[in-house]
């Protein structure tokens, strides 16, 4: 008997295992990226019906319709310029712990005002301009993306591919980092958009040191790889993200 529940505990542990290795989000399953599609489908449908049906909750219902597009372009990017690279990771919903965690805090604070005080939220005066902000930033960073084609890249490219290119003109020709400037404005514009005064101060300044970071370790990366011609492209043309040069 106990010969057989061992091998039951162990045949279950080998499904288990077999399972989670064809659906992480590491793997090229077309399943993974299937069912986070329909997920974002779904995001996206909720947040249109609350904009149009549910006046008190128009402010989450257009955050959620920003959110779902976000990822799904993110996605969409990848399909297109790097294929063989397709994954459930593509989305860039387990960006990170920290984008996690800010993303939660973000509802919790929403859902805890809402509760609390309903009147600061779904104000026109707030939802318009962090509305506008949060778009315009979403369409510099798809722009920038598609412009820059198989040279852009979700992780920071440390040695030159044989096509690699650096794209300096459109709008690479206004801020070295287009994609890195749209997405702190998205992020600035989302945060403001649900009408959360602690998020709406403390995501900029999360996503500003996490810009600084990373923007000094790429520009050190494009040195290595172009050389002269960054550093005189450096020298031209301005980060534009507030205080990074």
């Amino acid at each position: 008997k106990k010969t057989k529940a061992a091998g039951g505990i162990d045949g279950l542990k080998a499904w288990v295992k077999k399972t989670t290795d064809r659906l992480q989000l590491n793997k090229e399953h077309p399943a993974v990226s299937a069912w986070i599609a329909c997920g974002l489908g779904a995001v996206f449908m909720l947040g249109a019906t609350l904009a149009v049906r549910s006046p008190g909750w128009r402010d989450l219902g257009l955050f959620l319709c920003l959110l779902a597009f976000y990822h799904m372009w993110e996605w969409t990017y990848v399909a297109l310029f790097h294929p063989r690279e397709l994954s459930g990771n593509s989305f860039l919903i387990n960006h990170s712990v920290e984008w996690v965690c800010a993303w939660a805090f973000a509802f919790a604070e929403y859902a805890l005002e809402h509760a609390l005080w309903p009147g600061m939220k779904s104000r026109w005066c707030v939802m318009l301009p962090a509305l506008a902000v949060a778009a315009a930033g979403q369409a510099l960073r798809t722009v920038s993306m598609f412009q820059a084609g198989s040279n852009f890249a979700h992780i920071i490219e440390e040695d030159a591919r044989a096509d690699h290119r650096l794209v300096t003109t459109g709008v690479y020709a206004v801020s070295r980092h287009p994609s890195y400037l749209g997405w702190f404005w998205w992020t600035v514009g989302m945060a403001a958009l649900l009408g959360n005064p602690l998020s709406a101060v403390a995501f900029p300044a999360a996503a500003w040191y996490f810009f600084h970071d990373r923007i000094a370790y790429e520009e050190r990366t494009l040195v290595d790889i172009f050389g002269d011609q960054y550093v005189e492209y450096r020298k031209r043309v301005p980060v534009r993200i507030p205080f990074i040069n």
